[in-house]
């Protein structure tokens, strides 16, 4: 976690990414990580106001360029860190071979400078000892540049695409109607927050669904410069690009479309909004989903859903694997030997859901929702 993450900042950028890259990148160099502490608030506190240790003080045979390039991408300022990944990368790469006398001496002797009275730069004496850091580093920062930014990037399309970074920031700053172009049912079931549905347009057969462009237009209130991102169920998915189509053909100006969709939203620990006749329709037809109560266990031995599991949104804490998270994959509340067992988390609250199913996407279950609304709402939606 980046110091401006640990400070609730909004504006965050890839430099927050660079930190979290340099943590890992840190931690596979010395053998532990650049922060520790007894509990999270502790290591957040060193975040905020320490400097990790130089790496050559814990491992001598790491270079010393590849410990400045690793000390400022974890600088405690987004503005000393690399812009880019891309630049964090190619630093990278430098440093993997530049030789040990450092840019000093690089730079004295491309001056022309007598070498006589400069020290020779001191290389490894055997490049066997340094190949580990080179493939580590530069695989690190080449999968860093991909990482949540990710486009398909397909030939002959109409529109342009946006990636998952992208789609979480229309979604925080309302910059966009975000719209599923899926069948209702299955919006229901299974949707990114915030999105939204309209029906299908009459008389297609299912296998060429479509929404309906005059739904579309009725939502935005026929303003056709209305910015619109669509998406379905991944790359393979054809009904957002037909409707990007047919939207682009009624005079709409401004589409675009996250074609890597509601699987890769998934797969970057995204969870979704599960409504009420999905609710009814999961809980009625998918013997394997799990139904996770969050409310305090007071209230869930006072009466809960049928099948519900008790997870109390007080015992979920920040981190992996601790606190009544790890209780419940120990005791068998948790599906720990099917990762895509679809989860529903229902809570007194909406946010309260949302919480609990974040902490448990964050865990690696791959399918998790959450109901938007109370639990007496749930309730009410499985009575009728």
């Amino acid at each position: 976690m980046s110091p401006e993450q640990a400070t609730g900042d909004r504006q965050l950028d890839a430099r927050s990414d660079i930190y979290s890259l340099g943590c890992v990148l840190y931690e596979m160099l010395a053998g532990e990580p650049p922060y520790s502490g007894p509990t999270v608030q502790a290591v957040v506190a060193r975040i905020l106001t320490e400097r990790p240790r130089e790496l050559r003080v814990l491992r001598e045979s790491v270079p010393p360029a590849l410990d400045r390039v690793v000390a400022r991408s974890l600088a405690r300022l987004p503005a000393d860190r690399y812009a880019t990944v891309a630049e964090f990368s190619e630093a990278l790469a430098r440093a993997c071979v530049e030789p040990w006398g450092g840019p000093a001496v690089e730079r004295a002797v491309a001056s022309g400078a007598a070498t006589e009275q400069l020290p020779a730069p001191r290389r490894r004496p055997a490049l066997a000892r340094l190949a580990p850091w080179i493939v580590a580093a530069l695989a690190l920062g080449l999968a860093a540049s991909g990482w949540l930014r990710p486009r398909l990037g397909q030939l002959g399309q109409r529109s342009a695409e946006v990636s998952t970074e992208e789609l979480q920031r229309i979604l925080a700053e309302d910059q966009a109607v975000v719209l599923d172009t899926r069948p209702h049912l299955e919006y229901a079931i299974s949707h990114i927050p915030g999105a939204l549905n309209v029906a299908a347009r009459p008389g297609v057969p299912m296998s060429m669904y479509v929404s309906d462009v005059a739904e579309v237009s009725r939502l935005v209130g026929g303003d056709l410069n209305r910015a619109l991102v669509l998406y379905c169920n991944g790359p393979y998915c054809g009904k957002s690009r037909r409707l990007t189509d047919e939207l682009l053909e009624a005079g709409h100006t401004n589409v675009r479309r996250y074609q890597l969709g509601i699987p890769v939203w998934r797969a970057f620990g995204g969870v979704t909004v599960v409504e009420a006749d999905g609710l009814r329709h999961v809980l009625a037809r998918d013997r394997t989903a799990i139904l996770i109560d969050a409310r305090e266990a007071d209230a869930y031995r006072g009466g809960t859903l049928p099948g519900a599991r008790n997870l109390p949104r007080s015992g979920v804490l920040e981190g992996r694997d601790i606190g009544e998270v790890r209780r419940a994959k120990d005791d068998g509340r948790l599906p720990m030997e099917d990762h895509n067992t679809r989860i529903i988390v229902i809570g007194r609250s909406a946010g309260e859901a949302r919480f609990v199913a974040q902490a448990l996407a964050h865990e690696a279950f791959h399918n998790v929702a959450f109901f938007p609304g109370t639990f007496e709402e749930a309730r009410a939606a499985l009575a009728r």
